[in-house]
């Protein structure tokens, strides 16, 4: 019988046939009963009608049925055509067992553990056989066909049992170890403990009839007992262990689990409603460690999770729940009979973590197979992954069955092995170790092995490696996916840079460039011949710029090795290899077909070709410049500066003739002059490349040059220039050169021939670099400084010592509001104040001019630069303050209050209080200005207002129209952003309410001011204060000055005298307004309640606003403020006496003009 893949070719089939004539199968015996037949010689009458001829093949490749009619035949082979275009992947290779020791017996049973495979006929032998099939030992207990075969979990004992009732027990290494046990019923199934050789009482589960059978030693006098745990359910069919403590048994009612521990059934799965006739098939079950058992049997799949229940989990169900010593989780069934094409289970195995192998057949009915198959389908779905028919004569379910184990060594022990019937095993064998139970799942897939068992004879499965699997990946071009997985696994057959070739080749061929360039550098890695070939071929596509992120770089050096090449290669490998010839166009592979074996010398590049860089180089220059500059200073010293820079040339000056005109960008006009300059210093054209550089836009490279030929001199001269092309760039060349600090290179400056000016070292001073920058461009100047202030704040001050007069020129030129910061640092180092001074003056530098002021001795020329110019008392005080003399300081104060009351004295007035016109100017903000001159923001802000909305047009009252726009945006501010109404208008005036001698009394008292040797007196400014001038809110200032000198006696007298002038002014002023006479015109005034002319009846307030008294009345009637009706009121008398008829809450308010309370709420 010969065996091979499904997808072996047919023409492999025919030689293997040719080679191996096969012989007649004898007659075929099962190794179970229908349920209907139970004698065995009827049953082996109806298996001798089904043999067949001698070069029968019973597995092939083929879908097809054999038939004469040629109709058929065309359409299997159009069928057959179909199915290899979609060719599925081999995922089993498979090989035949010899069986030459069993000759003229029939294979009733087959069980694979670890070290061997128990093999049962129906001669009562049981053969052990190693991984390729060859009989390690024989053992002839039985006379009667066997029906089951079992081991213990380390393998050293060995249970059967036959169809006669006779169950035996042999342990391998000891003859006289030896139990046997004859039961009146054939027995179908048995199976021993897994810790047989180690447990006590050595129990035994065995399925005799409708019986399930446990056989244990007992306790005391160390006897066999056989306990029944089920009968009369119906027969059983098979037997097995899950582990030490759980007992699993098939019978015609279905699927039951037993806790052995417990004594206890744990579960009991019925059968499906659909599944009548399942004695028809063999029933598998499969135990995978630590929780699964998978029952396969016919058309019915159970799969069930067994957990062992922890102690504390048993409580919590309550003490009737103890004997429940595992949880069952049972999925639901899977039918096969349901599925896309139905087929019935012979055998099941787990095949992976995730999927099932199943020995699967298609009945024409029940119990005659019409076709037999492998599947490999998925656990979760059962969605075939692989499907190999089998070609088999033999119509009866019963006699196929499938066997798998999940590892098999060479044979027991650690001796010699032999193929004759009946050899035992040699005493010096010794007793292996603990093994892996007999249906322990899959460690490792690889380690895998099932066998698919016929009446005469054992195949044997196994997983394809992972050479197959590339092969396959790569046959139906999924070249990534081949090589991802070669790149994980180790591979026997293959290369995986022969696979990376394949597969770069595939990507080129789709035009997938990026791709193959972001996996050259793995797949090649340093195989330089291979990188030239790759440069060639993607340069004839005009895509090989594409290279330069992933070209190698490597000194131009050649090692000259001794290789030996055998040389009887034959030709075809390579006809089968051609896309590894295609990638090795370019590699001296010396293949020839001489018969002998030479020694040659062949030089190893070990680097890419000077050529080969230029093509790169080239082609980028043609589609990116910027690339193009990348890859000249990545493979500086790889190619020939001639040839690249006699290309760039010609680009550079077509695009410096053409202009803007071309479309160019500035950046690649840019990468173009700086790489071009790099190219001729690299040829040592550094003249030409200088004058290149310095014409090309913020250059990198102009600077990189300059730091590699330490070019001092021309550097300087050139730095207005060089400041205009890069500032930022130039700045930090200077910075980093301020000390002359030597270089490590000894490289000489070839700039001026023999030139003793420039240094072998770069260094710019800072004092040099001022001299320079001084008379030309001063902007650049002040940048350089600045930039040297934060880099280097020594070499800074030590510049300051000799240049601070420029530096404070700089400072008013560049940077007016740091010049006062300055000022107090370095003043000592300035010579000439007074040209500063008369460089503030001139830009309007107040604070500055105060400051240099006081520091030339004039004191009081900048007290009088404060009061008239600055109008800030506090800043005056402080100013005295600051003078070192006590005398001095005194007579400071007195001129101070003169000055104030002077200046006090010029401005205007308005409703009692002094204001000045400030011109607002750009950027200056309400808090700025109130800040400025030390008042109040909302202060400065009710001044504009109230001065915009009483304005009459006089212009000695009045601000511009512009300052009266400026109000009127800023009252608005509900309506516009936040930010923007706290900005004032530019190129406008505004309202500064501001009273010189309150803010002066203010400043004496201040108790911050801590510097004055005197005590100012502030009663010297109480007495010189104006009779007839008003002052608004001077009285509080007062009122706390009190608080602070109650015990002076003069300055108690100046406020009594002042206080006693005021209030008799005031009192003069209070009887001339309430004696004056208020105009109103009858019929002209319109009352701004009703809107109605008031003509009769009207009642004027002192604002001369008139009204109806009947509306007044109504109105206050509306507001809940009167006591009785308005219709009960005389207007007269109320008038007269309001607070007899308001309500108490309002009594305390006379009645107002609406018109003016509301103009009064929407200013504040």
């Amino acid at each position: 019988m010969n065996v091979h893949s499904p997808q072996e070719e047919p023409q492999q089939q025919q030689n293997e046939e040719e080679e191996e004539p096969q012989p007649q199968p004898p007659p075929l015996h099962s190794n179970d009963n229908n349920d209907k037949n139970d004698n065995d010689d009827e049953y082996e009458e109806v298996v001798e009608e089904m043999e067949v001829d001698e070069e029968e093949s019973y597995y092939t490749d083929s879908y097809d049925d054999d038939d004469d009619d040629e109709e058929e035949e065309t359409t299997e082979e159009e069928e057959f055509t179909e199915e290899e275009e979609e060719e599925q992947e081999n995922l089993l290779t498979f090989t035949r067992f010899p069986l030459d020791g069993l000759r003229g017996q029939h294979i009733m049973v087959v069980v694979a553990f670890n070290r061997f495979i128990l093999v049962g006929t129906n001669r009562g032998v049981v053969a052990l056989l190693d991984a390729s099939g060859l009989i390690l030992r024989t053992l002839e207990k039985h006379t009667d066909p066997i029906s089951d075969v079992s081991c213990n979990a380390n393998e050293e004992y060995v249970g059967s049992s036959d169809k006669a009732g006779v169950l035996t027990v042999q342990n391998l290494y000891d003859e006289r170890d030896f139990y046997r046990k004859e039961f009146d019923a054939p027995i179908q199934s048995m199976a021993l403990h897994p810790r047989y050789n180690k447990s006590d009482d050595r129990s035994i589960i065995l399925g005799t009839g409708d019986k399930v059978v446990l056989i244990a030693k007992t306790m005391f006098l160390g006897h066999r007992k056989a306990t029944v745990l089920q009968e009369r359910r119906g027969r059983v069919y098979a037997v097995r262990w899950c582990g030490p403590d759980v007992i699993a048994w098939t019978n015609d009612r279905g699927l039951h689990l037993y806790s052995y521990t417990a004594k206890a059934i744990l579960q009991s799965i019925q059968r499906p409603e659909e599944a009548l006739q399942l004695g028809l098939y063999r029933c598998s079950l499969v135990w995978e460690p630590p929780r699964t058992l998978t029952c396969g049997w016919g058309h019915w799949v159970q799969i069930v999770s067994i957990r062992e229940l922890r102690m504390e989990e048993r409580l919590k169900w309550g003490t009737e729940f103890m004997s429940r010593t595992h949880h069952v989780d049972v999925q639901p069934a899977i039918q096969t009979h349901t599925l896309r094409e139905a087929y019935r289970i012979c055998g099941i195995a787990p095949f992976g973590a995730n999927r099932y192998i199943l020995l699967a057949c298609i009945v024409e009915q029940e119990g005659c197979v019409k076709e037999l198959e492998v599947r490999i389908v998925e656990r979760e779905t059962f969605v075939d992954v692989y499907r190999g028919r089998l070609h088999a004569k033999y119509k009866h379910p019963l006699q196929f069955s499938l066997a798998y184990s999940s590892g098999i060594t060479a044979g027991i022990g650690t001796t010699t092995t032999t193929t004759t019937t009946g050899t035992t095993l040699s005493e010096t064998t010794t007793v292996p170790s603990s093994s892996s139970s007999i249906t322990m799942g899959l460690n490792s897939l690889s380690d895998s092995m099932y066998l698919i068992v016929s009446v005469d004879a054992i195949v044997k499965a196994i997983p394809t490696d992972d050479d197959h699997h590339v092969e396959y990946l790569i046959k139906i071009h999924h070249y990534a996916e081949a090589y991802e997985y070669a790149s994980c696994h180790l591979l026997n057959r293959h290369k995986l840079e022969d696979i990376g070739r394949q597969f770069l080749q595939h990507l080129f061929s789709e035009k997938k460039y990026e791709e193959v360039v972001s996996r050259l550098k793995d797949i090649i890695g340093n195989n330089y011949a291979e990188w030239e070939r790759w440069i060639w071929q993607f340069d004839q596509q005009g895509v090989s710029y594409l290279l330069v992120d992933v070209l190698p770089k490597k000194e131009n050096t050649t090692t000259t090795t001794t290789t030996t090449t055998t040389t009887d290669k034959n030709n075809n490998n390579n006809n089968n290899n051609n896309n590894d010839n295609n990638s090795s166009n370019y590699i001296n592979d010396n293949n020839n077909n001489n018969k002998s074996s030479e020694k040659h010398e062949e030089k190893v590049k070990t680097r890419i070709g000077e050529e080969y860089y230029e093509l790169v180089l080239l082609r980028c220059l043609e589609k990116d410049v910027i690339c193009f500059q990348s890859a000249v200073k990545k493979f500086k010293g790889m190619f020939r500066l001639e040839v690249v820079c006699r290309a760039v040339e010609l680009r550079y000056n077509e695009w410096k003739l053409k202009g803007n005109s071309t479309g160019i960008s500035d950046e690649q006009t840019k990468a173009l002059g700086d790489t071009y300059g790099l190219l001729l210093q690299l040829s040592g054209q550094n003249d030409k490349a200088l004058q290149v550089l310095l014409q090309v836009d913020r250059s990198d490279q102009l600077f990189t040059f300059i730091r590699e030929k330490k070019l001092v001199t021309k550097t300087i001269e050139m730095l207005p220039e060089l400041f205009a092309r890069n500032e930022d760039k130039v700045i930090q060349l200077l910075l980093e050169h301020i000390h002359a600090v030597h270089t490590t290179t000894d490289e000489e400056n070839t700039i001026e021939t023999k030139s003793k000016s420039e240094s072998s070292f770069l260094y710019f001073p800072p004092s040099t670099v001022l001299q320079r920058l001084e008379r030309t461009e001063r902007k650049y100047l002040w940048a350089y400084l600045k930039a040297l202030q934060s880099y280097d704040r020594i070499a800074y001050a030590a510049l300051l010592k000799t240049r601070a007069q420029l530096v404070a020129a700089l400072y008013i030129e560049n940077e007016p509001s740091g010049l006062l910061t300055f000022l107090r640092e370095n003043y000592t180092y300035l010579p000439k104040l007074k040209e500063i001074y008369a460089l503030c003056k001139k830009h309007q530098l107040l604070e500055e001019s105060v400051f240099l002021l006081a520091r030339m001795g004039k004191e009081e020329e900048g007290l009088r630069t404060i009061v008239y110019d600055m109008k800030n008392m506090k800043k005056a005080v402080q100013f005295i303050a600051d003078v070192p003399n006590a005398d001095d300081q005194l007579e400071l104060y007195k001129k101070l209050v003169h000055m104030v009351f002077e200046v006090n004295s010029t401005l205007p007035s308005y409703k009692g209080e002094k204001y000045f016109e400030h011109r607002v100017t750009e950027g200056e903000t309400w808090a700025s200005i109130a800040k400025k001159y030390d008042i109040e923001e909302e202060a400065l802000r009710m001044a504009n207002s109230s001065f915009r909305s009483t304005s009459d047009g006089n212009s000695s009252t009045t601000i511009n129209s512009n300052s009266n726009a400026m109000v009127n945006s800023n009252n608005n501010n509900n309506n516009n952003d936040k930010s923007i109404s706290r900005l004032v208008p530019p190129n406008s005036s505004c309202i500064v309410p501001l009273n010189l001698m309150q803010s002066l009394l203010k400043a004496v008292v201040d108790p911050c001011y801590n510097g004055l040797h005197i005590q100012l007196d502030p009663a010297y400014v109480i007495e010189l204060m104006p009779e007839n001038e008003p002052m608004p809110h001077i009285g509080n200032c007062i009122a706390n000055v009190l608080c602070s000198k109650a015990n002076d006696v003069r300055f108690m007298e100046a406020v009594v005298q002042v206080a006693v002038s005021d209030l008799g002014e005031y009192c003069s002023t209070l009887r001339r307004r309430r004696a004056a006479a208020i105009r109103v015109e009858p019929g002209v005034s319109i009352c701004p309640i009703c809107h109605q002319p008031a003509l009769t009846g009207v009642v004027v307030f002192a604002c001369s606003h008139a009204y109806h008294g009947h509306c007044v009345m109504s109105y206050l009637a509306d507001e809940d403020a009167l006591m009785t009706q308005p219709s009960q009121l005389d207007v007269g008398s109320f008038f007269k006496r309001p607070e007899k008829y308001l309500k108490t809450r309002v009594r305390e308010t006379s009645p107002c003009c609406i018109l003016c309370h509301q103009l009064k709420e929407t200013v504040k």
